[in-house]
């Protein structure tokens, strides 16, 4: 979309002086009221989203109340047209070739637009095709970042951080270049992580913990992720359209491992995914909020809360004309999983919070199946620890991540 923003229509009364260059001579002191969005408005990408969803109505599609940024049309035929939009990028797909570039005409008429035909890049996301496959990387933006902060010609590092590396916090105060030059840092990786490299989930989100006062040590481990990354340059997420593999995922936690509260609290850290035609579409790693008080309360919150990701799954699906009958959870403890298919009071959980107990409920349903798997079989062991060298790249393949030189 060109301009989006300046469509939104809006409804508050709102005016703005005159910019300077379009000033009326003899009115300088009379201001303008909007009766479109600009630029800069808090109201403005709201204003945008409500005209377009009033436009894309007028098509024939309608939102999905799972992620309000999906629009679909259904045919009668039971074919779909599909429209993701993100701000004012927009991807139009569907199985019927001949419908989508009916329905991109339409929207084209409506909105100006710059046609940029088949999608091979989208939020900096490289995409190929090939043999039943999709490759997914931001090896461009990858490069780029190495050269920007001089590792371009590093040598590469074979697992994002040294392997049982726990970061401390930093007890000193960091210099404002250090502290500028760390956040630089975590802000690329955490853009990088968060599209196309879920392998990096547990290392970026452990430093990110200091970017407030990190330490020369703190920046020596993130230039350590940055020499993996190195490696990484002819690697991607490869999605097997012909495998038909379905929604599945993984869970795990980390008992009271981490050390980054200034307090000295020894918080949880937990961690899953989900995948999807054998490759991550989700991936989660983070430090618990609550202080777990054994390591069968870890596992259970973490499982909780990855049957709320699954209940959101089931439901974007079921619009999408893709109902599953469950979703299966594998994770490495029994007794946990015992726990959470047998609503019975046991002294391991019996403290825990009611709203944890929402993985009893979603498994009464039959909304989730939760399975028991050998711990080296967890691939979601990965976003909770620094692995080993053998487990990390075993479960890094797992992810779907595959040497792939586009």
């Amino acid at each position: 979309m060109k301009s989006a923003f300046l469509y939104g229509t809006l409804d508050e009364e709102l005016y703005m002086e005159q910019p300077q260059g379009f000033k009326v001579p003899g009115n300088e002191h009379k201001v303008l009221r909007l009766k479109k969005a600009i630029y800069g408005l808090k109201q403005a990408a709201c204003a945008w989203w409500h005209e377009l969803d009033r436009s894309l109505k007028a098509l024939g599609f309608s939102r999905l109340y799972a992620d309000a940024g999906i629009f679909v049309a259904k045919h009668a035929d039971g074919t779909m047209v599909i429209i993701l939009v993100y701000v004012d990028d927009i991807i139009l797909t569907g199985p019927n070739t001949t419908l989508v570039v009916s329905k991109k005409k339409l929207f084209m008429d409506k909105w100006e637009c710059r046609d940029l035909g088949e999608c091979r890049e989208f939020l900096r996301m490289r995409i190929e095709y090939r043999g039943g496959k999709t490759y997914l990387d931001r090896v461009p933006y990858l490069e780029k970042i190495l050269k920007r902060f001089g590792m371009a010609d590093t040598k590469a590092a074979q697992t994002p951080l040294p392997t049982s590396y726990k970061p401390d916090p930093f007890d000193g105060t960091a210099t404002v270049a250090l502290r500028s030059q760390y956040q630089s840092v975590i802000g690329s990786l955490l853009y990088l992580m968060l599209g196309t490299c879920p392998d990096l989930a547990f290392a970026v989100t452990q430093m990110a913990k200091f970017t407030h006062n990190p330490s020369e040590e703190h920046l020596l481990k993130t230039r350590h992720i940055l020499c993996y990354l190195a490696g990484m340059c002819k690697y991607a997420l490869v999605y097997d359209g012909r495998s038909d593999a379905g929604l599945y995922a993984y869970c795990d936690s980390s008992y009271g491992d981490d050390r980054s509260d200034v307090d000295r609290r020894r918080r949880s850290t937990q961690g899953y995914y989900f995948s999807l035609a054998n490759a991550s579409v989700k991936w989660h790693s983070k430090m618990q909020t609550l202080i777990s008080t054994s390591s069968t309360m870890a596992e259970y919150i973490a499982l909780s809360d990855c049957a709320r990701d699954c209940a959101w799954y089931k439901i974007l699906f079921g619009e999408l004309g893709k109902p599953m009958p469950y979703v299966p959870i594998y994770g490495d403890s029994h007794g946990v999983i015992f726990n959470a298919q047998n609503p019975i009071t046991q002294k391991g959980i019996k403290h825990v919070e009611i709203c944890y107990h929402y993985i009893r409920e979603q498994i009464e349903k039959g909304e989730v199946k939760v399975f028991a798997i050998p711990t080296t079989e967890n691939v979601a062991n990965m976003f909770t620890k620094n692995l080993g060298l053998t487990l990390f790249l075993k479960h890094r393949k797992q992810l779907g991540i595959e040497f792939y030189p586009l």
